[in-house]
């Protein structure tokens, strides 16, 4: 059995186009087999306790780099210096797969208007086509978790999930969904869960969009940003290859 743990970059709303973290929204997920998820949990409160005292406080990204609640420690900048060093080996030595589907909002409202889709929905069916693409590959079933987003986002969520696995899509049948996938519901679970895999694939959300729209599509221009480069470049060498990954525009 395998699961895999969903986050997001970018929202899902249409018209917001300011920057391209407004236009580009991207759903990131970290498949991890259950077998040999408890060890990742141990490491994950181990960087936890050795860097904030406390294997409670939850990882999200936004936080972090504002350094605020719990991460205001990360104002020293030696005990940031560590904690980054810590974080890039956490996210090197951690069994997952890495898969990240990134959809071009402007684009997709332009060829599709008024009946454009939803683009959390859409992408996510484009995500579990690759997932169960994996699973059927590797010959397992697996499931999906995401983080609670709130009361009525999670449970359009819920009905998105249950279309794709009930109707299936242009691409594939339902049945390959139903063969690949061990429920037909989407686990939604919240931020104070503290779940492990949610909050790795909350480190990795933005940083592989950004790498995706650089390399994949040439969508945007290189900047410098030190520690998101780090973070692709342990993915890229971890799998020897850039990221499983989907563009989807419409």
């Amino acid at each position: 059995m395998c699961t895999l743990y969903l986050d997001e970059s970018g929202d899902h709303v249409y018209g917001k186009y300011v920057n391209w973290g407004d236009r580009y929204l991207s759903l990131c997920g970290c498949i991890f087999e259950d077998s040999i998820y408890g060890g990742f949990e141990i490491a994950t409160n181990k960087l936890k306790l050795d860097n904030f005292n406390s294997s409670q406080i939850i990882f999200v990204r936004r936080k972090i780099i504002d350094k605020v609640r719990g991460f205001w420690v990360l104002r020293d900048e030696q005990r940031k210096d560590k904690f980054d060093k810590e974080m890039l080996e956490w996210i090197k030595l951690s069994s997952f797969t890495l898969v990240s589907v990134v959809i071009d909002k402007k684009k997709h409202q332009e060829k599709y208007g008024k009946m454009a889709f939803h683009p959390y929905h859409y992408s996510l069916s484009a995500m579990m086509e690759r997932y169960c693409g994996w699973l059927d590959f590797h010959n397992k079933t697996g499931r999906i978790v995401a983080e609670a987003r709130g009361k009525e986002d999670d449970r359009k969520l819920k009905t998105a999930y249950r279309h794709t696995y009930y109707q299936g899509t242009l691409f594939r049948r339902p049945d390959f969904f139903k063969n690949c996938l061990s429920t037909n519901e989407i686990l939604i679970r919240p931020k104070s869960a503290n779940i492990a895999g949610l909050q790795i694939a909350d480190m990795i959300a933005y940083p592989s969009k950004r790498e995706i729209l650089i390399e994949k599509k040439q969508l945007i221009n290189p900047t410098t940003e030190t520690f998101s480069e780090k973070v692709c470049t342990v993915i890229q060498r971890k799998y020897n290859r850039h990221f499983y990954s989907r563009v989807v525009d419409g």
